[in-house]
């Protein structure tokens, strides 16, 4: 499989870049490769953070929801449907690729 790629082009101190080069080569890998590799891992740890926020919201949101469904409830005795699965469903469904381990 061929992915695409594009050039990137950034400013980096020079001690830092001189470090960096002596660490790539001490662990005979490129630049690009390690970058690539702390950019996904930078990637993957943000996105499950992220859902992990999202998903402590969610929770705090259906507690609200049940609190407000709990009090209508008892003045109307009609019970409603609960709105916070499905929203759950397509949180875990659009953040799924951050959830694999």
């Amino acid at each position: 499989m061929i992915s695409s790629t594009t050039m990137v082009n950034l400013n980096v101190p020079t001690q830092t870049l001189r470090g960096f080069d002596r660490l790539c080569r001490l662990v005979g890998k490129t630049r690009t490769s390690i970058l690539v590799d702390l950019m996904r891992s930078f990637v993957l740890q943000e996105g499950k953070r992220i859902v992990e926020q999202v998903q402590q919201i969610s929770s705090l949101a259906e507690c609200g929801d049940k609190l407000v469904k709990t009090g209508v409830e008892r003045r109307s005795e009609v019970k409603t449907p609960d709105p916070s699965k499905p929203a759950r469903k397509a949180i875990q469904k659009r953040f799924s690729e951050f959830l694999k381990d």
